[in-house]
């Protein structure tokens, strides 16, 4: 009995974790999609927000590249009008439960109503459409696919890695809308007051 209580306990105690993380994961996508950019404005200006259930593992592997490659990150805050704020420093710990969490979110999957106004597209269907729908002169491509039958984006997000008792941020985004054309950023954030501010990208990429 004693054995049976103690497991309950512990099976209890898990999922109140579970439920504070999924809490917080998001309460900061909210917050974080609503920083003052232009690549947030352009996602808030969708009609429909079609986000992928998965980010692809090879981009995960390509961010703990850079999270291994820098160690101190100098930033600037446009929303504080470019005002220098100091470096932060990761440890050799926290970058090791950086890489670590990296590693078990190629695991998560999202669920529907991450975004209000969203559409939850399941990342192997994206990619049954890649490989039906080569790049071919007498064939439909694969955004002429997408665009008749989807919308004209989509977006892909890590989730999100807290550390210092989640007051800090490693996060990913990405949007894709045609052959060269997208933009994606891993940056670093900072929980302020109620809400949380970017404060360095340390991978920005633009097609």
């Amino acid at each position: 009995m004693r054995y049976l209580a103690l497991l309950l306990l512990v099976i209890c105690s898990s999922l109140k974790s579970n439920a504070q993380n999924d809490a917080v994961t998001q309460q900061f996508i909210k917050s974080a999609l609503r920083e003052p950019s232009r690549f947030i404005k352009g996602l808030l200006n969708e009609q429909k927000i079609i986000y992928v259930d998965r980010l692809d593992p090879g981009m995960i592997d390509r961010i703990k590249q850079d999270i291994n490659k820098y160690e101190t990150y100098k930033k600037t805050s446009n929303v504080n009008h470019n005002r220098s704020l100091p470096g932060i420093t990761f440890s050799k710990a926290e970058r090791i439960f950086i890489i670590n969490q990296l590693d078990k979110s190629k695991r998560h999957i999202w669920k529907k109503g991450l975004i209000e106004n969203s559409f939850l597209l399941n990342h192997d269907t994206l990619q049954k459409i890649y490989d039906t729908h080569p790049v071919s002169i007498d064939k439909e491509s694969f955004w002429q696919f997408f665009n008749k039958h989807y919308g004209k984006v989509f977006y892909e997000f890590s989730k999100p890695v807290f550390i210092r008792d989640q007051t800090i941020c490693i996060f990913y985004i990405a949007y894709h809308c045609g052959e060269m054309c997208g933009r994606g950023e891993l940056s670093i954030y900072i929980k302020g007051e109620n809400k949380w501010k970017k404060v360095d990208s340390l991978l920005d990429w633009i097609s």
